[in-house]
């Protein structure tokens, strides 16, 4: 589902960001917490979905941690409220970036994730960003 949904998106010229429970790069989290086919999701995103990745937001790791890739994805595990009781923010979705406005008393830092260049085919007049789940 997450090939054609990325495909999906790739075609109408769309920002896309993904949401998990568990992390998919070792940098924003560890190795022990990452999802099962993290190698294999990330080489979707990255290939497939080149210049459309914006960000990987994700938790289960109650400490969390933050991270770019060398592909300009950003990784955010969020920091979980059973350890850190008052973590939780707002994300602001904007033109060229996400804005994360941490609301936790310093628990959740702040941050400005500036989107990849996008690659926008010849049928799409502009770039989108469209929730989709399963």
């Amino acid at each position: 589902w997450l090939r054609s949904t990325v495909a999906d998106a790739v075609r109408r010229g769309e920002r896309i960001v993904v949401m998990s429970h568990v992390p998919m790069l070792a940098a924003a989290a560890s190795h022990r917490t990452l999802l099962y086919d993290a190698e294999e999701a990330l080489g979707i995103l990255h290939n497939e979905g080149q210049g459309h990745v914006v960000a990987v937001l994700a938790g289960h790791l109650h400490r969390g941690g933050y991270a770019v890739d060398k592909h300009g994805v950003h990784h955010l595990t969020v920091r979980s409220p059973l350890s850190h009781k008052e973590c939780y923010g707002i994300v602001e979705v904007h033109s060229g970036h996400l804005s994360l406005i941490g609301e936790a008393k310093g628990e959740l830092t702040s941050r400005t994730m500036p989107f990849p260049a996008i690659r926008i085919p010849h049928d799409s007049v502009r770039a989108k960003l469209r929730v989709s789940g399963t």
